[in-house]
């Protein structure tokens, strides 16, 4: 993907999605990650390409997204997640963080980083290095 932004002079978009208070079982917390990737399959544009990156995180490469279509990415999710999930959730909710290429990284490693660090400073946490 980074390549393909190079080659269009275009940006790319890293989020991370990090389910905060993410602390049920296997039967209902397999049930909450499907509902999530479900939501964030429909709120996405069909070429950003989703994964799970971890136990209750995703990842999200979005071609051509420059940090403001990232926001309103963010706001979109943060909304329907808080409309859609279930009363027994009431404590469940969602951090983000951000990077766009070239301006917050030219590696991965350096996106993740950064959209990683941004995840955490919405959390009103401070990462371990």
């Amino acid at each position: 993907m980074k390549a393909a932004a190079d080659k269009r002079n275009e940006e790319l978009g890293v989020l991370l999605v990090d389910l905060d208070n993410f602390n049920y079982g296997h039967i209902k917390g397999d049930k909450v990650l499907r509902d999530v990737s479900g939501l964030l399959k429909r709120i996405t544009k069909k070429d950003y390409l989703i994964a799970r990156w971890g136990g209750d995180e995703f990842i999200i490469l979005a071609p051509n997204a420059a940090k403001e279509e990232q926001q309103h990415f963010i706001r979109t999710f943060q909304t329907k997640l808080e409309n859609n999930k279930p009363v027994d959730l009431s404590s469940f909710g969602a951090s983000i963080g951000n990077a766009v290429y070239p301006e917050n990284g030219y590696t991965f490693n350096e996106l993740i980083q950064h959209a990683d660090r941004e995840m955490y400073r919405r959390k009103g946490e401070v990462p371990s290095v």
